[in-house]
């Protein structure tokens, strides 16, 4: 059963600061579970003690078991206290945050996210990101955190697909070979962009006040999405699956 203390030091976690003093985060759910411990980042799994584990459950305990991750019980009130799900699957796991990784020791394309500080926005596109395969995500400064509950939450286990680099800026894009592109209302169509030759960094930057005025000098080219209708705008998650989907032919 886990302890005062250790359920003490876990509900830390919760907030920012504790979480970058410790590299670690929490994850609840099944799903977001098993991503965690299949792709090795599950450090120790608590599971609900007032009834025994279902199925679904049982396998993943089996699995962390097999792997020699921590496996400890907790009670409902416990729970709750490091979860923010109304619907509560009964299980939680606490995952290391990898560091930051050198730009020059990854390859492939890059999304790079402008002070994006709505959580739900910026989880969605990191699933979104996933799901088109651009597996390198660069958060400005002043982006929401992307451990965050309601981020990993949205992200769906992308967390665990993707490598996540945080305070990071724009210029270093250009020095090392970049094409970079900016999403902006008053840019060229995204479909009027030759085919891109090389690699490119596909920037988003926020609803409220678009790409920052400091990495404007840094583009290359901004683009748009030409709509029809009267909207004013896309929500940026939604317009970051459209130029990603154009970006990598899917």
């Amino acid at each position: 059963m886990i302890s005062d203390n250790e359920l003490k030091r876990l509900k830390r976690l919760k907030q920012k600061k504790y979480r970058l003093q410790e590299k670690r985060f929490l994850v609840e759910g099944v799903r977001l579970v098993q991503e965690a411990l299949y792709a090795g980042a599950t450090e120790a799994i608590f599971f609900l003690s007032e009834k025994r584990p279902q199925d679904h459950i049982a396998a993943l305990l089996n699995a962390a078991e097999k792997a020699n991750i921590s496996i400890k019980e907790l009670n409902q009130r416990s729970l709750k206290d490091l979860t923010d799900t109304v619907a509560q699957q009964g299980v939680v796991a606490v995952a290391r945050i990898p560091d930051n990784l050198e730009l020059t020791t990854l390859k492939g394309n890059w999304l790079y996210l402008d002070q994006i500080r709505d959580p739900g926005n910026l989880g969605t596109i990191l699933r979104t990101a996933d799901w088109f395969g651009v597996t390198n995500v660069a958060l400005s400064p002043g982006t929401a955190d992307p451990y965050n509950s309601k981020v990993v939450r949205g992200a769906m286990g992308a967390h665990f697909h993707l490598k996540i680099r945080t305070e990071t800026t724009l210029p270093p894009f250009g020095s090392a070979g970049y094409t970079v592109l900016a999403a902006d209302s008053l840019g060229e169509p995204m479909k009027k962009i030759e085919q891109l030759d090389g690699k490119w960094c596909l920037v988003m930057g926020s609803e409220a006040s678009g790409i920052a005025e400091e990495n404007r000098p840094h583009i290359n080219h901004f683009v748009s999405i030409p709509g029809a209708g009267g909207a004013e705008s896309l929500n940026v998650a939604v317009a970051a699956g459209i130029f990603l989907n154009q970006l990598t032919g899917r």
